[in-house]
């Protein structure tokens, strides 16, 4: 092991695995299901309808209202239906699950090349989601430490909280530590900046980071040119 790394922080969602292709089938499934109990609008209305509240919350810092519990619920108000949101929601999360993939690399990678080091995951998202995905993939075997946004007060990203806990938890420096996400704003530029850390996006092209993966493919390798 390097002598200086001792641990990779990552984000969870579209970095260990796809949220965003399992998530669209998802709510296509859920907007369509919902259009076919009214005849207000059509699914491509609808879906239509449902991105508005979406779009008009993206600059919220309640992370509660960046979740499907909250535009979900405005979209079934809206409609007037006598739907239960948990309920819309369990239906979502079984599509989701199903769908859900790790990223290229990823399984060998955790038992390779990334066992050596101590691994935490970073994200946002609502804890108790997060380690039914985990679980689900079964990764959670894996990780040294899991923090969601509850563990920081509820704060979305960036929010420097997420990483001095991480320090604090893993009993390690920044300068110790690489950081791999899929956002550089949310995921990478505190990171970077404000601690000193080497960063990894995962993504085609990101000029800002050390270096840009899109898989887990040689990711022993990739870590040594950048330490």
């Amino acid at each position: 092991m390097n002598k200086l790394i001792k641990a990779i922080l990552f984000d969870a969602d579209n970095t260990l695995y796809d949220t965003q292709k399992a998530a669209k089938i998802a709510d296509n499934q859920i907007v369509e299901e919902l259009a076919q109990k009214t005849d207000k609008y059509n699914t491509k209305e609808l879906y239509a309808e449902w991105k508005k509240i979406v779009y008009s919350i993206r600059h919220s810092l309640d992370p509660g209202m960046h979740e499907r519990r909250y535009s979900y619920g405005e979209m079934i108000k809206k409609l007037g239906l006598d739907e239960e949101t948990e309920e819309v929601l369990n239906r979502f999360g079984s599509v989701f699950l199903s769908h859900l993939k790790l990223m290229p690399g990823l399984p060998n990678a955790l038992k390779t090349d990334l066992k050596k080091y101590k691994k935490a995951i970073l994200s946002e998202s609502e804890k108790d989601f997060m380690l039914i995905k985990l679980k689900k993939l079964k990764l959670s075997k894996y990780f040294d430490l899991i923090i969601g946004n509850e563990d920081v007060g509820a704060k979305l990203k960036p929010n420097p909280e997420y990483y001095i806990i991480a320090f604090k938890e893993l009993k390690l420096r920044p300068e110790e530590c690489i950081m791999i996400g899929d956002h550089y704003e949310k995921d990478l530029e505190i990171a970077q900046k404000r601690f000193g850390m080497k960063v990894i996006f995962f993504g085609k092209q990101e000029k800002r980071a050390n270096l840009c993966i899109e898989s887990f493919e040689k990711i022993g390798e990739i870590i040594k040119k950048i330490v």
